[in-house]
């Protein structure tokens, strides 16, 4: 079969820009290798496509004849249709659904905020609910919870829940170039010989919804800045630079132990390995709420660092240090026990981490499996 996938839309700045282009990547690299499969189109709905290139992360996926074309121009060559970069033109979508192709939204975001913090926030997004006639929606089990039922009631179709997945290519790649300038990328567990020196902590947050932001880490920092000094000697916060002037984070930040000590800094965006090579990090802190297994994390956990997260799915793998909910001082808590480990002990978790992220592969069997099974009942209907 023929599918088209629509590319992300553009217009998001900063390093978080990438995350929809992973998505994609990871995507289409399980689908070519899929024996169901055989072309793959990249739908760019913008006016002119004349010209256009591969994403860099996309071309460094290894993904062979892709076609980036605007959408009327495989109308009739298409048997599935893939939203889940830019929202496509309604009135196509509806030409090629009545000429049999499958229909499919698949979120790579968590729905219910994204719908209730467009009003009141006044988010740009794209609306989510524009008339499109979709089969069916296709969801991250680590948004099933909160908007499996959301879509159930609101897209009149069915929710299936996909099975995430992630690959190393990008990572790799950024650790490469980060060796050519000297830069070391990776956790050494032998830095944990005594006397311990105390951590650099590093949050990634994306701070651009209640979802994903950088307030209980810090939190959980302070918390353990305050219990042990020692422990650590840096808190490093990503993505916070644009919130240093707004007076509730100014508020917060300065009203801070680690802040008033100088061990603080609140940084523009940056990506993980960069950030971890540059600044020689240790430890990283993340919260979310209903939206857990970004590939921030995994990236974490492919360089060994000690990971302190709230996300269970994370935490029934045995990856990571886990605390739960908003629980701030339970994660400081929990950053003060992971300094305070052996070397053997981040040994064993770097074996059992590199084995969770192989589950994740796009070309893992039962991964593969999935996606097909929605292929194959795709081409059994019209």
């Amino acid at each position: 079969m023929n599918i088209g996938i629509s590319l992300p839309a553009l217009h998001k700045p900063d390093a978080e820009a990438n995350d929809p282009y992973l998505c994609l990547a990871f995507l289409l690299m399980l689908l070519r290798s899929s024996p169901w499969v055989d072309a793959l189109y990249l739908l760019d709905p913008r006016p002119s496509t004349s010209g256009a290139t591969l994403h860099p992360i996309v071309q460094a996926s290894g993904v062979r004849d892709l076609h980036v074309t605007q959408p009327q121009d495989v109308t009739h060559a298409l048997d599935m249709v893939i939203e889940l970069g830019a929202r496509l033109p309604v009135a196509w979508l509806r030409h090629v659904r009545a000429l049999g192709a499958r229909i499919v939204l698949y979120l790579v975001e968590q729905p219910y905020t994204r719908l209730m913090e467009k009003p009141i926030f006044g988010r740009a997004d794209e609306p989510l609910f524009n008339g499109a006639p979709w089969h069916e929606v296709w969801l991250r089990p680590s948004h099933a919870h909160a908007g499996l039922p959301l879509m159930r009631t609101l897209a009149r179709v069915p929710v299936h829940e996909m099975p995430p997945l992630w690959s190393p290519f990008w990572l790799e790649q950024q650790v490469a170039a980060l060796h050519t300038q000297g830069l070391a990328f990776g956790f050494d567990p032998e830095s944990r010989r005594a006397p311990a020196p105390g951590w650099r902590v590093g949050i990634f947050d994306a701070n651009v919804s209640v979802t994903n932001n950088c307030t209980v880490p810090l939190l959980a920092c302070d918390h353990a800045c305050r219990q042990q000094p020692g422990a650590v000697a840096r808190v490093m916060a990503t993505r916070t630079l644009h919130m240093k002037e707004h007076l509730t984070f100014n508020r917060l930040a300065s009203s801070l132990d680690c802040t008033r000590q100088g061990k603080a800094s609140y940084e523009p965006p940056l990506a993980f390995a960069e950030g971890a090579a540059r600044f020689g990090l240790d430890a990283v802190v993340t919260h979310q709420w209903e939206d857990g297994l970004n590939d921030a994390c995994h990236d974490v956990l492919a360089g060994g660092y000690p990971l302190v997260h709230n996300d269970p799915t994370l935490q029934r793998a045995g990856v990571g240090q886990y605390y739960a909910g908003f629980g701030a001082a339970d994660a400081g808590q929990a950053l003060l026990q992971a300094w305070a480990r052996e070397p053997g002990y981040w040994q064993d978790h770097q074996r059992t981490s590199s084995a969770w992220l192989r589950r994740l592969s796009p070309t893992d069997p039962a991964n593969g499996a999935a996606y097909q099974q929605r292929l194959q009942s795709a081409g059994s209907t019209t």
